[in-house]
């Protein structure tokens, strides 16, 4: 305890009436995990006995961390890789994309400790980054902005398709400056959703502690991003195709109700018939508790049910000439 080294621990040594001390690294696998330091109320306590018992111990104390490290690690990647199937299931089992933004962002939330996500979409037509989801950020303004690709720290990460970092200092986009030092964001994460080549999106993660995260947590961020991506471009295909689909039976009912139109034309004496016939068929139908598209092919059918009429000469419907 009277070697220079001690200078600053002696008051305190003095105190409580040290008179030794000894200092044994805790290491496993040459990863330091700290040290164990012991003192003693007697001056040559620590001699070579004493000495190698506890450099004894201080390897099991390495080795204990060490597994205990990995352990933690281990249920760590067990609920990244739990919460990737998560996403997963949901992608597969619903077609509500809300439902699959949900677990995203709960997985986000718990699994990257972070504070506040955002979910912006790429509008393709005016080239924009606009507002859809979001958790953890207390400004309306937030939800009507649209941000120019190649605009600001988010339309510079959607532009260059790659994660950003800035710190509150760092950003450049007012608003959410402004958000960062009202809600005490300290970082600011910005990765794009890619799917197949297209951008869709980029998802904003706002972190209040500042921590240095490691490649693992990167990969992650990325892994968890891309699942989104993917429902993402689901939802957008499935909107395209009911779009279709809406499109189609329009045209059908148009399509139909002109060849209704048609056969009355050919006959003046029974002109409004198939809509009357119609009107009636679609009120039984209901009193049936028929609905949804069996009404519309029930409309359909009605309005169709003289269709044959087509294929007879016209005269023989001119009562004037027979």
């Amino acid at each position: 305890m009277e070697s220079s080294q001690y200078k600053l621990w002696l008051s305190t040594a003095k105190k409580y009436g040290f008179k030794s001390s000894a200092s044994f690294p805790i290491i496993a696998d040459g990863e330091v995990f700290g040290a164990l330091n012991l003192y003693a109320n007697k001056k040559n306590f620590f001699n070579s006995k004493i000495i190698e018992a506890f450099v004894s111990f201080s390897e099991i104390l390495g080795i204990a961390f060490r597994n205990a490290l990995l352990f933690e690690q281990s249920i760590d990647r067990l609920n990244k890789i739990t919460a990737l199937r998560n996403i997963d299931l949901s992608i597969i089992s619903s077609f509500d994309i809300r439902v699959i933004y949900d677990v995203f962002i709960n997985a986000a939330v718990n699994l990257l400790n972070i504070d506040a996500v955002s979910i912006l979409v790429f509008d393709e037509a005016t080239q924009e980054l606009y507002f859809k989801v979001q958790r953890g950020l207390l400004n309306d303004e937030f939800k009507k902005q649209r941000i120019k690709i190649g605009q600001f720290i988010p339309g510079k990460a959607a532009r260059e398709r790659k994660i950003l970092k800035v710190s509150q200092q760092e950003m450049d986009e007012p608003l959410r400056k402004m958000l960062m030092q009202m809600q005490g964001f300290e970082d600011y994460y910005v990765c794009p959703m890619i799917s197949k080549g297209r951008l869709l999106g980029v998802v904003e993660f706002f972190q209040r502690k500042k921590l240095n995260h490691d490649e693992e947590w990167f990969n992650f961020l990325e892994t968890l991003t891309g699942q989104i991506s993917i429902a993402v471009e689901n939802a957008n295909i499935l909107s395209e195709i009911q779009s279709a689909k809406e499109d189609l039976l329009l045209a059908y009912d148009q399509t139909i109700e002109a060849l209704s139109f048609a056969l009355d034309l050919r006959d003046k004496e029974t002109e409004g018939h198939s809509q009357r016939v119609t009107e009636l068929t679609v009120k039984i139908a209901e009193k049936f508790r028929i609905k949804g598209e069996k009404l519309r092919y029930v409309r359909w059918g009605a309005l169709l049910h003289d269709i044959g009429k087509l294929g007879i000469p016209i005269i023989f419907f001119l009562s004037q000439v027979l």
